[in-house]
């Protein structure tokens, strides 16, 4: 999937008005991505404009408010066959060029993981795994902690998640395994307080490193309010 003037990228987005990773990942694509078309789905902020919602109610925080949204996204009429899904804290360092279908390795290895052995990650694992098992898939990749952009078929998707029911799942590695293929790369998220940025590709920042020198570099980088902004 390459970029051009027809390219959808669509953003899942918890509800909050103060979301400053959305803002600069924002700024970062409407640098480096032009003319891309922008979907917001679950909660616009009110400082966002130029851009598609899709309207999902969120009762309360929680990671599987994801599949819900997606769920929707792919039912929805302003919604193409083809999109890219981005997190709100994915940053554009630089012009893209394409979106190439990213793992980083056998799924059952993301258990190694600090964190991914319990807890919310721990148990959508254990549930993905389950489901790709019942799918006849023997040997899953990984194509979640690899925090890239991810290229979509809608039909597809909207399949995947039909058939997950209500349970924490993983749903990158459920559509990564059933579209199958990729190349394999790394983990481009920054998790620690005095890490730099790379000089180009897509970044992506955990809490601390967004409070930290990453972050800083990133609102230096793109410190002008963008089309996606009310008051730009």
């Amino acid at each position: 999937m390459g970029r051009g003037s027809g390219l959808t990228v669509v953003y899942p987005v918890g509800p909050g008005e103060r979301n400053e990773s959305l803002r600069y990942s924002l700024r970062s694509v409407d640098r480096h991505m032009p003319g891309v078309r922008v979907i917001v789905a679950g909660h616009k902020p009110s400082w966002v404009t130029g851009v598609e919602h899709v309207r999902v109610p969120q009762p309360r925080r929680s990671w599987s408010n994801v599949v819900r949204i997606l769920r929707v996204v792919c039912s929805a009429p302003v919604t193409p066959r083809r999109f890219v899904l981005l997190n709100d804290d994915f940053f554009a360092l630089s012009p893209v060029g394409g979106f190439p279908l990213v793992h980083c390795g056998p799924l059952e290895r993301l258990g190694e993981w600090s964190g991914w052995s319990g807890g919310w990650y721990g148990e959508a694992l254990a549930n993905t795994r389950v489901l790709l098992a019942r799918s006849g898939c023997e040997e899953p990749l990984a194509y979640d902690r690899v925090h890239q952009p991810l290229p979509v078929v809608r039909d597809v998707l909207g399949q995947v998640l039909g058939g997950v029911g209500g349970v924490p799942v993983l749903h990158r590695s459920l559509y990564g395994n059933t579209v199958g293929g990729g190349v394999r790369g790394e983990d481009v998220k920054i998790r620690g307080r005095r890490e730099s940025v790379p000089g180009g590709g897509w970044v992506s920042t955990a809490p601390g490193a967004w409070s930290g020198v990453a972050g800083r570099q990133i609102r230096d980088l793109f410190g002008s309010r963008c089309r996606f902004e009310v008051g730009a």
